[in-house]
């Protein structure tokens, strides 16, 4: 860090250093024009000419010796920040009031004011270059109507005004991101070279530490990788507390988990004392110390003075217990340096059975995860899908009613307001089945059976499509029944997603089909389009969610994918069964079938069993 503070300090000082010789330039300049002015001896020149040109020269001059001093004795380059920024306000000053001083016909003091925008560029990058750009702009179109009233044979110049704003503007935008892409550069050039000293130091702490704990190393990767490669948890500690042991030349070893407050032997090596399985309650010995109940004090004895048998240390991760590592021998030879391995050792392996734990219940986890996520996409999806019909046809009516409230006779307003409280009806139902597949798919959907009427039904269905309705054509069986138990909105949805999904994939104009029959005393009803169809490798496809067919060919295929999603799953939990009957180039049919009586109080869909299918 103290680095590079000496570095920041001395590109300051050198960048001052810089301008500074600039400045001196500038006063040279400034002498010389003014020497220059004296020699012409032009009456027409204003009388204050010469004194100011030489106070400003003095002054700028002065201004430079004390930059210089000040430049000289920073030490940090924070104090130059405010220095730079005084010598730059100063710059602006002494060299815009040397251009109005020196505004006579033919002068070249103007140029000076290139330097400007160059300073604040290698100061401040393009923030820096445009400030003087503006205030040229601003001051010259008055600095050229100063000369041309001062004197009368010099025309205004509008062109060599706008010229050399252009040019200065130019210098400004060119020097201003050339300044910032050469800042940003050199910015990076001290990071790696910051990043390659810092590596370079961690390399030699690094390889000072490798070359003592090469031994160590090499154990611990046998161990760890034995119960890595283990296939369950008994396995893995059972590998690791045997290889440990034998690299390392253990007499006695044994890892314990933590289980129900109490450490179990889990993998023992030698004798011990115990046998796998062994259980030691907090504060129970040697062993269960190590427990946060257990007994205060020191984790392992202490083998600083002088050698001992036995070891015990925590296995942590975090602040949780996850068991102990347990170390015997038939003589004290445990030292110091044996703490710390074993210590370093049970880092090691608390992270290896953790992941042994974790991976057992990984499976159920990952199924719980997707149950939610699954969910919270149903809940999305569901609710763009559900609310678009019932929303499209209450604004529909409602546009109707607007447009043509005087066309209308009583009797069609009061139908057109009908089926607007149907549809809002339907809508503020439609919020309660937001949650219909996660009730499904937890045998938890209620149904309310009903005496129906199946046909009246139906016919308020192809009503509710709004203006698609006149594409739907109905035909109801003489056997269909007059009155039928079921859910009426449950039944419902079903006939309107297989409408929307057959209107919304089939060419514009073609006629869709409902039919309606009885089978064996079951409801039976059928809906056929005239679109493209369905390929039979789409067919396993269709019933899951977000899933649609190639609809390239229609004129709509807007949609989330779920109609056909909800409806097989409402037709399994009533009890029956729906079959597709589709062939590329002609057309789908789709085909319910609902047995008689009412509908079960609550149900849940194999997810197993497809629908049936038949092919044309």
């Amino acid at each position: 860090m103290n680095g590079r503070r000496a570095s920041d300090l001395l590109r300051a000082k050198r960048l001052e250093v810089g301008l500074i010789g600039l400045r001196w330039f500038v006063a040279g300049f400034g002498v010389l024009q003014t020497l220059l002015t004296l020699r012409g001896g032009s009456t027409a020149r204003p009388g204050y000419v010469v004194p100011l040109g030489f106070a400003l020269v003095v002054a700028l001059a002065a201004g430079n010796v004390l930059i210089s001093v000040l430049a000289e004795r920073a030490t940090r380059a924070e104090q130059l920040r405010p220095v730079g920024l005084a010598a730059f306000l100063l710059d602006v000053g002494i060299i815009t009031a040397l251009v109005w001083t020196y505004a006579t016909p033919g002068n070249s003091m103007w140029v000076l004011g290139y330097l400007l925008p160059l300073e604040g560029a290698v100061r401040y990058q393009l923030v820096g270059a445009l400030p003087p750009v503006f205030l040229a702009m601003v001051l010259e179109p008055f600095r050229e109507l100063y000369v041309t009233q001062r004197f009368p044979s010099h025309a205004y110049q509008g062109a060599a005004v706008a010229f050399r704003t252009g040019v200065e503007l130019a210098v400004a935008t060119v020097a201003g991101l050339m300044a910032r892409s050469l800042r940003q550069e050199a910015d990076k050039a001290r990071h790696r070279a910051w990043a390659a000293e810092e590596a370079a130091r961690a390399a030699d702490a690094a390889a000072a530490r490798e070359a003592a704990a090469r031994t160590e190393l090499s154990a611990f990767h046998a161990a760890l990788l034995a119960g890595v490669a283990a296939s369950d948890v008994d396995s893995c500690i059972r590998s690791m507390t045997d290889r440990l042991a034998a690299d390392l030349g253990f007499e006695a070893f044994a890892i314990l988990v933590t289980q129900d407050d109490r450490l179990i032997a889990a993998g023992v090596h030698g004798d011990i004392g115990y046998a796998r399985g062994a259980a030691f309650a907090a504060g129970e010995g040697i062993v269960g110390s190590v427990l946060p109940e257990g007994a205060a004090g020191e984790l392992a004895p202490d083998a600083a003075r002088q050698p001992v048998e036995e070891i015990v240390v925590p296995m942590r991760v975090g602040s949780q217990v996850l068991g102990a590592l347990h170390r015997r021998e038939s003589a004290p030879r445990i030292r110091r340096e044996d703490v710390r391995l074993l210590s370093t050792l049970a880092d090691q392996v608390a992270t290896v059975v953790q992941a042994a734990l974790l991976r057992e219940r990984q499976t159920e986890m990952l199924r719980k995860l997707r149950e939610l996520d699954e969910m919270k996409s149903d809940f999305v999806a569901i609710t763009s899908h559900e609310h678009r019909t019932p929303l499209a046809a209450v604004r529909g009516f409602v546009n109707t009613l607007r447009r043509r409230m005087n066309a209308l006779t009583p009797e069609e307003t009061e139908e057109f307001l009908g089926i607007i409280d149907q549809q809002t009806d339907r809508l503020i139902r439609l919020v309660e089945d937001l949650l219909v597949v996660s009730r499904i798919e937890a045998g938890k959907l209620a149904f309310e059976p009903k005496l129906i009427e199946p046909a009246t039904l139906l016919t308020e269905v192809v009503r509710g499509l709004g203006e698609e309705a006149g594409r739907v054509s109905i035909s109801i069986a003489p056997a269909f029944p007059e009155r039928f138990l079921a859910d009426p909105y449950r039944l419902g949805q079903i006939p309107t997603n297989l409408l929307q999904n057959a209107l919304k994939f089939s060419p514009e104009r073609s006629p869709v089909a409902l039919s309606a029959d009885a089978d064996g005393g079951d409801l039976a009803f059928a809906v056929r389009d005239q679109g493209t169809g369905i390929p039979s490798e789409e067919w396993e496809r269709i019933f899951e969610r977000f899933h649609q067919t190639d609809a390239s060919t229609t004129r709509r295929a807007e949609g989330a994918g779920l109609g056909l999603y909800i409806t097989k799953r409402l037709v399994e939990a009533m009890g029956g069964s729906i079959e597709v009957d589709s062939e590329p180039g002609r057309g789908s049919t789709f085909t319910v079938r609902l047995p008689a009586g009412p509908a079960p109080a609550s149900a849940r869909p194999s997810e197993a069993a497809p629908a049936a299918r038949t092919a044309s």
